[in-house]
């Protein structure tokens, strides 16, 4: 007598090998989902980190009374940071930086000797060239070619409370940012000149914008220059990060809080939010 299984016997193991095995395949279905969706999440993370922190140094870097928006190139509804929470909103974030390579000069006998100190020597300056007593501007000059193949050494700021940035920096060339020339220690006001001067003064070489485009790559504009009425759009740009759903920029108590979102879209929407405290 053969002993076998009945077709009942097999349709009920078949059926529980499908049920086996449609569990197996939902479990690793709900796994392999569950680690993609971490690893978006983590990328995207990253990258909003990584954005952050190179906004975050170009803002250290930053002439804080120069932050301004603006809806358009012709600095229509501007604003400075010191007015408002700046939010992208459709508007373009733009700001003059320091120029921290001559500052920091070279390295000499165990220490640095800057090309540039911004400390003006009162004694020996006047409203037509001012007087850094530690300065090398013809280094300075030489390092400016290095870097950006530019012949001018770039425009200098006093440190005052002025808060009117637009007109200040921007609008006409800007009131209180002045195109120099410099020889030895000596740097000469070359167009517009300024009323007074003060003993502390900032060297910039360059302004920088930021806005969203394509509605969510965030891209930087530098190498323009306001005191040459240059606008944002006479400058070179670079993507510094794509899936950008909003930045914001705001002033309180000398320090500035930056806040930039990204987001993706993958069956559901991801979105990382990153702040950083620049002083």
């Amino acid at each position: 007598m053969s002993v076998g299984f009945t077709l009942i016997e097999l349709i009920f193991v078949i059926l529980i090998f499908s049920i086996i095995t449609f569990t197996s395949v939902n479990q690793i279905t709900l796994i392999y989902d569950d680690f993609s969706q971490k690893n978006t999440i983590s990328k995207l993370k990253d990258e909003t980190e990584y954005a952050a922190q190179k906004l975050e140094l170009l803002f250290e870097n930053s002439i804080k009374e120069s932050i301004i928006s603006f809806s358009s190139v012709n600095y229509e509804d501007c604003k400075s940071i010191h007015d408002t929470l700046i939010s992208n909103d459709s508007k373009t974030i733009a700001w003059l930086g320091i120029e921290k390579y001559g500052q920091y000069g070279e390295y000499q006998n165990g220490y640095y000797t800057p090309y540039w100190s911004g400390i003006v020597n009162l004694e020996k300056s006047n409203t037509l060239s001012i007087n850094d007593p530690v300065a090398n501007f013809d280094k300075q000059l030489i390092l400016e070619k290095d870097i950006s193949g530019s012949a001018n050494i770039g425009a200098i700021y006093f440190d005052s409370t002025s808060t009117k940035s637009c007109e200040d920096f921007y609008i006409n060339g800007g009131k209180e940012i002045f195109e120099v020339t410099g020889v030895g220690n000596i740097l000469t006001f070359t167009n517009n000149k300024p009323t007074q001067i003060s003993q502390k003064y900032y060297l910039t070489n360059s302004a920088y914008a930021i806005k969203i485009e394509n509605e969510s790559d965030l891209v930087l504009y530098y190498n323009f220059h306001p005191w040459q009425q240059q606008t944002y759009l006479s400058g070179s740009k670079t993507i510094i990060s794509r899936n950008i759903a909003s930045f914001g920029v705001e002033s309180s108590n000398g320090l500035i809080r930056l806040n930039i979102c990204s987001k993706h879209f993958e069956g559901m929407e991801q979105k990382i939010c990153v702040e950083k405290a620049i002083f």
